[in-house]
């Protein structure tokens, strides 16, 4: 009988999860073939943007793994308040982590070519990301919220930014890299805007619907005598 019961609670958790990665990968792939149509360069660019990202993003964004255990702990205390401390240090320790990408990826092109890349692209790889780099804090910013309600047991949550991304994402990247909808046409810098935008859509749609569900009211009274520091988030993410 437990055994069904920790079953039965773990897949509750697991296929919202899963569906939101999927969703999320299914508009990174999405995106990089649109990427690889525009040219045959592009297409070798588009791996190199695939494996930068993912390895410069994730390395350093995963300090605010450990956002999660913090809140599912909180949480269990019943300390809603400082549930809402978390969220807004989480906030803004995800935007001082996100400066180390937008420094990274502004001479990604320079270090490709360090590394031996052609020039050609290496150049597309750091046209891309000119349009891509404002959408870099809205990305560390989505990685909190999703810790956030993944551990107040609300992992479904996730799928409304994820889906709001996918929709938005590959839209405008559709748009901009190739002249449709009436929008300019930017090509390779236009795939990178448009996956900018869409995470920035999300994020919007996730604040909203933070806002208008009920259930999220308890953690709106945060008390600045309670906030937990990011020296606290560091200890849990050793």
């Amino acid at each position: 009988m437990l055994f069904r019961t920790i079953i039965r609670q773990s897949l509750t958790l697991v296929w919202p999860t899963v569906t939101s990665r999927v969703l999320y990968t299914l508009a990174l792939f999405i995106n990089m073939a649109l990427l690889g149509r525009l040219r045959h360069e592009a297409l070798a660019a588009g791996a190199l943007i695939s494996s930068s990202n993912i390895t410069v993003n994730i390395s350093i964004a995963s300090m605010l793994f450990s956002i999660s255990p913090i809140i599912a702990k909180t949480h269990g205390k019943g300390a809603h308040h400082k549930v809402g401390n978390i969220f807004h240090m989480g906030i803004l320790i995800a935007l001082l982590m996100s400066l180390f990408s937008v420094v990274i990826f502004s001479v990604i092109g320079e270090v490709l070519k360090f590394c031996h890349q052609s020039t050609v692209t290496a150049d597309l790889v750091q046209t891309f990301y000119h349009g891509y780099l404002f959408g870099l804090p809205g990305y560390y910013i989505s990685m909190v919220l999703s810790q956030i309600t993944t551990s107040v047991k609300r992992p479904r949550f996730s799928m409304i930014s994820s889906g709001t991304y996918l929709f938005w994402s590959v839209l405008l990247s559709y748009g901009l890299g190739y002249g449709h909808f009436g929008l300019p046409n930017e090509g390779v810098m236009g795939i990178g805007l448009g996956m900018a935008i869409g995470v920035w859509a999300s994020i919007i749609c996730s604040l909203i619907a933070l806002a208008l569900i009920p259930f999220y009211r308890q953690y709106r009274d945060w008390e600045t005598q309670n906030i937990v520091t990011g020296k606290q988030i560091g200890r849990a993410h050793v």
